[in-house]
């Protein structure tokens, strides 16, 4: 029996399932990605999710050229490199997210002086402040699609399935 899909495919469409909800959560609801973003900021998630998206419509493309092909060209494995390196990014921002109380106490004085002096924050971490630059209470957000554990376990499984087809198809 035969699968309606390569083995070799299946990373395309693990990456396809991951990014997909990402893409749309950075288009649609960019503000549940960076509570407090600025019109500035909120343009720059959207324009990730666009890129995000792009990636998906470049997966969906291979997935569907290489139906019914039985030998690959190694066009489909330098894809499948290229899109596992960029899991690496969302690892070290997972990462940072869940080690942010970890920071030294220079880095974490640093931070502090950056979010004084530029007015408004970003509202990272969950933190909100208002039009006049001044800091509100925590919100006790739900973390956007699983929040930072789940991102960092699902991106290291989207970069070794990725990376690892891929080099072992070339």
């Amino acid at each position: 029996m035969s699968l309606p899909v390569s083995v070799t495919k299946l990373p395309l469409i693990l990456h396809l399932l991951i990014e997909t909800p990402a893409s749309l959560s950075f288009l649609l609801k960019p503000h549940s990605q960076l509570p407090g973003a600025s019109p500035e900021a909120v343009l720059i998630l959207r324009n990730f999710g666009g890129l995000l998206l792009s990636t998906n419509i470049l997966t969906l493309l291979f997935l569907y050229r290489g139906t019914g092909k039985e030998e690959d060209d190694g066009l489909t494995a330098l894809v499948e490199i290229c899109l596992g390196t960029y899991h690496f990014w969302p690892i070290h921002r997972a990462w940072r997210r869940m080690n942010g109380s970890r920071l030294s106490s220079a880095k974490r004085e640093e931070r502090k002086e950056r979010e004084n002096t530029n007015g408004k924050g970003n509202g990272y971490n969950g933190w909100s402040q208002n039009g006049n630059g001044k800091r509100m209470e925590k919100k006790e957000e739900k973390a956007p699609l699983g929040g930072p554990k789940v991102h960092f376990v699902v991106h290291v499984v989207c970069l070794v399935a990725l990376l690892g087809v891929g080099i072992s198809s070339l």
